[in-house]
């Protein structure tokens, strides 16, 4: 998969999917560009060239990357 710098969750999927965050877990590895992962409780994570990323749901993203998901792991998670 590859996003152009600037893509962000918030406004490519979210008016699409109806929910405030991404609901399904990623599994993959970043192979150029950077992408910029915001939990539910604000703490952010960067991932890079190289890194191999597990992303669980519930999650917001900022992407400038090319990666390869390994796995898109199980369902679509609803909200409880």
């Amino acid at each position: 998969m590859s996003y152009q710098p600037g893509w962000r969750w918030s406004t490519g999927i979210k008016p699409i999917a109806g929910t405030e965050l991404c609901t399904y877990h990623h599994l993959g590895v970043t192979l150029s560009g950077w992408l910029r992962v915001q939990m539910p409780d604000g703490t952010e994570l960067d991932i890079g060239p190289g890194d191999v990323f597990e992303v669980p749901p519930w999650m917001a993203a900022t992407l400038g990357v090319r990666m390869l998901e390994l796995k898109q792991l199980g369902q679509r998670v609803e909200a409880s």
